[in-house]
């Protein structure tokens, strides 16, 4: 069961009549809580507003459904369709209507529905952490950025709306299903009575003048109300219902560890691409010296092939010519050698015609052929060696969901 503070306030202001209406309940969904501001002029505008509080809780008090969100939603939709049939019913409510924000808490979450300038907020310690957009003509300019949101409270188009329950057979509801909450953050639903009296920054310190939120309730009112006075009144209804949850919400327990997984493994993920990245530069940049190394060793080793080359090819040129006078040489020898065999013999067959030398034998020379075998000289293949170049080496490196029913 939930646990929780609850204290609504309403002021008539300037006005002849208070056309604001507030309305609670304790249902099986949760405390359920609603605000509404009406229009239309004569007894339109607070018909409408109470018509609406009242079908709405009563809706979502007999909702056969399970789910929060789409019973409030529900209810909504059929208090709109009860304020437009009895405005068509009786001509004096022609055109009455009525903006609509509601809260609906329970242990795991908040659920907020609106549609109009009536407003929720949502504050932790003082500062804002959540608020509903207004539906109305200024505040599509806010958006766009055309105007500020002062000035969209200040303009003379800031009472015109775009959405009010009553004015259409259908309408769109805002729903925020996923509202988390803590202990002691404060929710305020309020008419643009109170939220379009003063500048926001001005309503956010008014309400951190007070813990006990019911004199904050009184408080406010009081003051908002004699601001009006004091500017001259004619001022708008005030109606204001403070909402404090004394417990945090389950919501945010689930959040608060879908947070931490999620910031654990982002922080993994990124120590473990920042290793990953160190390794990568410090391993280029390992290879880009050993290629620088091994490019050096390659040109001295390819300028030490060329010179043996060259030594080779050299000396295969001086073996070459070596060879040539050999061979002159060898056949000389053999020529000498043919005629002193010749004469030898005409010796021995006395044709010799001098006779001092029949007897003499020729000497002949024997000479060893020295020519060293060289054959071929070696070639040596130079294949050619690409060095290996650097490769660079980079690696590139989900409070509430907004829904309209």
């Amino acid at each position: 069961m939930i646990k929780y503070n609850y204290a609504p306030q309403t002021a008539i202001g300037g006005r002849k009549e208070n056309q604001d209406t507030e309305g609670s309940f304790l249902t099986k969904f949760g405390l359920l809580a609603v605000v509404c501001d009406g229009m239309g002029g004569a007894a339109g505008g607070k018909t409408a507003s109470s018509m609406a509080v009242n079908t709405i809780i009563e809706e979502v008090i007999n909702s056969s459904g399970s789910m929060p969100a789409q019973a409030l939603a529900t209810a909504i939709k059929k208090a709109n369709q009860e304020i437009f049939n009895r405005s068509r019913q009786q001509p004096q409510l022609r055109g009455m209507g009525t903006t609509v924000t509601a809260i609906l808490i329970n242990e795991e979450k908040a659920i907020i529905a609106h549609a109009g300038d009536s407003r929720v907020y949502q504050l932790r310690d003082g500062k804002k952490v959540f608020r509903t957009n207004d539906h109305s003509k200024v505040f599509e300019l806010v958006k766009r950025g055309i105007l500020s949101e002062e000035q969209a409270r200040l303009s003379e188009e800031s009472n015109i709306i775009q959405r009010a329950l009553g004015i259409a057979p259908d309408i769109d509801v805002e729903i925020n299903d996923n509202i988390p909450f803590l202990k002691g953050d404060l929710f305020m639903l309020c008419t643009d009575g109170v939220c379009g009296a003063l500048p926001e920054e001005d309503l956010l310190l008014l309400l951190q003048k007070e813990k006990n939120v019911k004199r904050l309730s009184e408080q406010l009112i009081q003051q908002i109300d004699f601001l009006g006075n004091q500017q001259g009144g004619g001022h708008d209804n005030l109606t204001v219902a403070l909402l404090q949850p004394l417990i945090n919400s389950k919501l945010d327990v689930i959040i608060d560890m879908k947070t931490k997984i999620t910031i654990y493994a982002l922080a993994s993920m990124v120590a473990i691409l920042s290793a990953a990245l160190i390794y990568l530069l410090l391993f280029s940049d390992s290879r880009a010296k050993i290629t620088q190394g091994e490019n050096s060793d390659l040109k001295k080793e390819k300028a030490k092939i060329d010179s043996l080359q060259g030594v080779v090819i050299r000396q295969a040129n001086i073996l070459s010519g070596k060879n040539s006078d050999l061979k002159k040489e060898k056949t000389d020898s053999s020529e000498n050698k043919g005629i002193s065999v010749k004469k030898q013999a005409d010796a021995h067959s006395g044709k010799n015609s001098d006779p001092g030398n029949v007897n003499k034998s020729a000497k002949v020379k024997k000479e060893k052929d020295s020519t060293p075998k060289t054959g071929q000289p070696k070639s040596i293949e130079e294949n050619p060696v690409t060095p290996k170049e650097k490769a660079d080496s980079s690696e590139k490196k989900s409070p509430g969901s907004s829904n309209i029913w």
